[in-house]
């Protein structure tokens, strides 16, 4: 049986939710096809660890000026500002340093001078490399001869903003995604969890979960997507995947799609990212504690009930890039994790521990990644990804988003985007 629609939205995550509400409420029929059983992708909240949401995947709002905020409105949801609550920590050279011997410390500083310094690079005509080859180019980055862990350190802060290690992130990457205009404070959590928000956003949709979509054939007269025992045919198509999941060929293209596509597809990183939740019988840390970057492989760690009337006795740790690769070495990382905090705090923790949880968001099979990166030499290839094929396939999602990938409202804003970009077709058809 083959079903019709005037558009067809595969992927239900943040990109793939806004697309089609935009097509949705400028008058279009849509279909979103969705592998999971569930909407929001790599957004997925917990409401079973404590008295507030605990997030899976994504975590935060990150700025002041992004297109989440009018969603916020809308839905009427809120958001804890977390700058009057921030309390960074740092795990380095066997000790834990408070936030004010942290900051005065040397190469504390190592992550905002990298990208000080790849635009500084990059704008005097300096060569794309790596950040790691980058590094030892730029007079005065490090402050006298760093020791192993302030490097460690400095790496894996890369390593978890961006889902790839320094021998692997291009700086040109680093200058393209200028986050221009999302304002200076980056660190907001939604307080009804962040996936309230993708419900509010599919209320109201035709979401056809645990539909994977197999094969996409295509052509100027349209769009038909084949599922295990469906068909939904449609006159374009918006393309929401995430990149690990184009680049593993999970779902063909019939015929495949354009060479520059693919060589888009292909050249853009898709990182892993891992979380380690853990849930105490009490907290078993200071009170004010927000933040610690650590030299483990647990490279961030935070509280998700910081600025809550009642934190729950939960804390995260987030991975990416080699660390989750190393984790996954492991038969339990999530103990792993448990033995990295206890050796941060100088306190044995077991006999507290109520439950751990691991996400590997690497491993999971309608993901296979954390967020996207550019290697040396890939600017420009996040807009030709975004641009659409024959006006039928349009593309959408953090990976497509020269200016603000690897977050939610890069993702909203791109699928934002794409319905722009079909509706303005409609709109000129009907002129004509």
């Amino acid at each position: 049986m083959t079903e019709t629609s005037r558009v067809l939205v595969v992927g239900a995550g943040a990109s793939g939710l806004a697309a089609a509400r935009a097509l949705h409420d400028g008058g279009h029929r849509v279909i979103v096809l969705e592998a999971r059983d569930r909407v929001g992708g790599r957004i997925h909240t917990a409401f079973d660890l404590g008295e507030h949401p605990v997030e899976m995947g994504a975590e935060f709002v990150q700025g002041e000026h992004v297109c989440t905020w009018p969603l916020l409105e809308r839905y009427g949801l809120s958001a804890i500002d977390l700058a009057p609550f921030i309390n960074m920590r740092a795990y380095v050279d066997g000790k834990l340093l408070d936030q004010a011997a942290f900051l005065t410390s040397p190469n504390a500083m190592l992550a905002l001078k990298t990208d000080q310094s790849a635009i500084a690079w990059i704008n005097g005509g300096g060569e794309d490399m790596t950040v790691e080859e980058a590094s030892r180019r730029w007079e005065g980055f490090f402050e006298g001869d760093p020791t192993a862990d302030q490097l460690k350190l400095w790496a894996n802060t890369q390593s978890v903003l961006h889902c790839g290690d320094i021998d692997e992130l291009g700086i040109g990457g680093l200058v393209e995604a200028g986050y221009e205009g999302d304002g200076f404070n980056r660190t907001f959590r939604v307080v009804e969890g962040y996936s309230t928000l993708m419900s509010a956003l599919a209320d109201g949709l035709d979401v056809r979960g645990s539909t994977p979509v197999r094969r996409i054939e295509w052509g100027r007269e349209g769009v038909v997507a084949v599922c295990d025992s469906q068909r939904f045919a449609a006159d374009c198509a918006v393309i929401t995947l995430p990149l690990a999941i184009l680049q593993a060929g999970d779902v063909s293209f019939a015929p495949e799609l354009p060479a520059d596509k693919r060589e888009a597809i292909a050249g853009i990183g898709a990182g892993p990212a891992a979380k380690a939740i853990l849930r105490f019988d009490r907290p078993r840390w200071p009170d004010d504690l927000t933040f610690i970057t650590t030299t483990f492989d647990t490279q961030l760690w935070w509280t998700p009930g910081r600025g809550r009337p009642q934190p729950a006795p939960v804390v995260t740790a987030l991975m990416g890039g080699g660390g989750v690769r190393r984790m996954r070495e492991h038969d339990d990382p999530a103990l792993v994790a448990l033995e990295h905090l206890e050796a941060m705090l100088g306190e044995k923790l077991r006999s507290h521990l109520v439950e751990a949880r691991w996400i590997d968001w690497g491993a999971d099979a309608w993901s296979k990644m954390g967020y996207s990166f550019l290697p040396p030499g890939g600017t420009g290839l996040r807009a030709r990804l975004a641009e659409p094929v024959d006006d039928v396939l349009f593309f959408a999602g953090e990976a497509t988003n020269p200016m603000r990938p690897a977050t939610v409202h890069g993702a909203l804003e791109s699928g934002a985007v794409a319905a722009g970009r079909i509706n303005a077709i409609s709109r000129a058809s009907v002129g004509s």
